[in-house]
């Protein structure tokens, strides 16, 4: 991060190479993969502004990073909203589309219980969850046997379920 903020162009080419395929998986779930480029790319130079800037991370630059996600994928939805065209399905009540506001808020309702996870626990959702690892495969990366990742994982489950519906008004206490 300090060579990025005294401006060295390969420190910000390695972040990018090594955060991109995560803001890229947030920004589809978000967006679609029509928009997810964009939004990949702008939530990029946002973050070079603010570390260009003197601010932003020191650490934790991929939360950080999804932050900025999030935020430009909200922006992009609100702006298409504005621009959509209407078709005659529409107008004559014969085509129901889905609640796409409703279903913009339960994904952040999911993702900030993720959120509010421990990093190492957001870390192994992550790699079995969305990246599709094993626990064998994660089991090197963490340094514990493919078992206790199994338990990890699990327990990373059972809390993310509890944040989700901690957020969702649904649970008021700690399991």
């Amino acid at each position: 991060m300090a060579r990025l903020r005294e401006g060295d162009d390969d420190a910000f080419a390695a972040l990018y190479r090594s955060h991109r395929p995560y803001a890229l998986v947030v920004a589809r779930a978000l967006v679609g993969p029509s928009w997810a480029d964009d939004v990949v790319a702008e939530s990029f130079t946002a973050l070079l502004g603010v570390i260009r800037a003197g601010r932003g991370p020191s650490r934790h630059v991929r939360a950080y990073l999804l932050t900025i996600v999030r935020r430009v994928a909200w922006s992009t939805l609100r702006s298409q909203d504005r621009v959509r065209a209407t078709d005659l399905h529409r107008l004559d009540g014969t085509h129901h589309d889905p609640d796409v506001l409703l279903d913009e808020i339960e994904r952040h309702r999911v993702l900030d219980a993720f959120a509010a996870l421990p990093a190492r626990w957001q870390k192994v959702l992550w790699h079995i969850e969305v990246l599709g690892a094993s626990p064998a495969e994660l089991a090197d990366v963490l340094g514990i046997s493919p078992n206790a990742v199994s338990s990890l994982a699990r327990r990373a489950r059972q809390r993310l379920r509890h944040a989700y519906l901690r957020h969702h008004g649904q649970v008021t206490t700690e399991p």
